[in-house]
């Protein structure tokens, strides 16, 4: 499929509340060093099913603990980014995926399929953080701030809690947006 057929068919799955949610958190600075992720499956706007798990990094050492609270205890047994990969996201490719930060998340994704010697499919992409910048006046942008304006739960940086407020905010703003601008494959 073109990348301008790939826009058209994400615009449109997402004006109707079909989307992917994800979230990753990362071990250290490298972009490959995934050690959780949430995935949350949208249809019509309502969460139909999700995922997570941790994953073992493929650059390995621990920086940000503090942050999520992951650490290589919690990983030492965790599946290879390859083996979360074949297990989740061979059927969600045709959707649209949503994330927070797109450019963060998506960096993420690609890093880690390219470290793993896995091909990235084409997909459209919608980044929350510029949907909201578009539709509302707020102090900041951040996954926290965004999900207190709608009042969401949100357990922060943990994957699955991120990916759910994420797809939450995606549905509440798709109306208000415009997608042309903001979809990019």
């Amino acid at each position: 499929m073109s990348p301008a057929a790939r826009t058209e068919q994400s615009i449109e799955l997402l004006a109707q509340g079909h989307f992917v949610a994800f979230d990753f958190e990362t071990a250290n600075n490298s972009r490959a060093s995934a050690c959780q992720l949430g995935m949350v499956v949208f249809e019509a706007g309502r969460e139909v099913r999700h995922f997570v798990s941790l994953i073992k990094p493929i650059v390995p050492g621990f920086i940000h603990t503090g942050i999520h609270g992951i650490g290589p205890e919690q990983v030492r047994n965790a599946p290879s980014f390859r083996e979360v990969y074949e297990h989740v996201a061979g059927d969600l490719w045709h959707l649209p995926w949503v994330a927070h930060n797109m450019p963060f998340d998506f960096g993420v994704l690609k890093a880690c399929l390219a470290a793993s010697h896995l091909t990235l499919p084409t997909i459209g992409r919608l980044c929350t953080v510029q949907a909201s910048k578009q539709a509302l006046v707020l102090p900041n942008y951040k996954l926290n701030t965004v999900a207190d304006y709608f009042r969401l739960p949100l357990n922060h940086h943990e994957a699955l809690s991120d990916a759910r407020a994420c797809g939450n905010i995606a549905s509440n703003l798709l109306g208000r947006v415009d997608l042309k601008r903001l979809v990019k494959v």
